[in-house]
């Protein structure tokens, strides 16, 4: 009776032990919420192949199939929402002024393709319902599920909100901007997915309070383990924006680390280092 008291003690104290440390485990898995691979946003769609920010660099970058396309939105004179990174318009059309000192309809013939071949002449400064038409309908045809990481510059907001609401990609974006930006989106669309930049200041926490933001853009000279795992416990992801001139190594240590979005100039280079990724 005693070596069987004895016995039955002894199996308790492995069961105890083998719980506590599966929920030490659990509780590590908790905390760290390492993604189970990474998400990739191409920088004003796949403009390696494409000028920037054209309809040729969007249906390329459904093609690769990345998460997000990141898209520039700022309205021109008449308050219709183009894709434009720049203020001005010289470094991608060759014209003078600023995107806001033009009607659309003074802009809607002009090549956006500067710089690139002439098989890219035709290109033009596309309307954001241009673009979300054209990433729907590529989507439907590549089975893709290609959403949008809008910036948003200048936008005119409710259009922009309603926009992306029509085409159904307003639940699917995740939204970039100033804190005052991002609360008017919440306005509009409190389901919306926002995303402020990080900042290391005390106010951190009273953001995260206010804005309950779905990520932080977090410059990538900030990235450490410690930093990501704190912004995991609180729920909020961590997307971050890799220099043109990241290594494999660079790229791979942050997955690691456990960011959950890299935004990229270079796709293939980050699928390369996804593939000898092991989380």
């Amino acid at each position: 009776m005693k070596r069987t008291m004895i016995t039955i003690m002894l199996l308790l104290v492995v069961c105890l032990s083998v719980t506590e440390l599966r929920s030490e485990e659990n509780t590590v898995f908790r905390t760290i919420h390492l993604p189970k691979r990474i998400c990739i946003a191409a920088h004003r769609g796949a403009n390696e192949f494409a000028p920037e920010s054209t309809l040729a660099a969007f249906r390329k970058a459904v093609e690769l199939g990345v998460d997000l396309i990141e898209i520039d939105v700022r309205k021109t004179k008449d308050n219709v929402n183009i894709i434009m990174h720049d203020s001005t318009l010289k470094r991608t059309t060759g014209l003078d002024g600023n995107a806001s000192d033009w009607n659309y309809d003074d802009l809607k013939n002009v090549s956006a393709g500067k710089g690139y071949s002439d098989d890219f002449a035709s290109e033009k400064v596309p309307t954001l319902e241009e673009t979300c038409k054209e990433v729907k309908k590529w989507n439907e045809k590549l089975g893709k599920n290609v959403s949008f990481y809008v910036d948003c510059k200048n936008p005119e907001m409710e259009t922009m909100v309603q926009t992306l609401k029509d085409y159904g990609f307003l639940d699917t974006s995740v939204f970039y901007g100033n804190d005052f930006v991002l609360e008017k989106i919440r306005e509009l669309a409190p389901q919306a997915k926002i995303m402020p930049s990080y900042g290391r200041d005390q106010q951190l926490q009273t953001r995260i309070e206010r804005l309950k933001p779905y990520a932080f853009d977090t410059s990538w000279a900030l990235l450490n383990q410690e930093l990501i795992d704190n912004l995991h416990s609180q729920g909020v992801k961590v997307y971050s924006d890799a220099p043109r001139n990241a290594t494999k190594e660079e790229l791979l240590n942050a997955m690691k680390m456990g960011v959950d979005l890299i935004q990229t100039d270079r796709i293939l280079n980050v699928y390369e280092a996804e593939r000898e990724w092991k989380p």
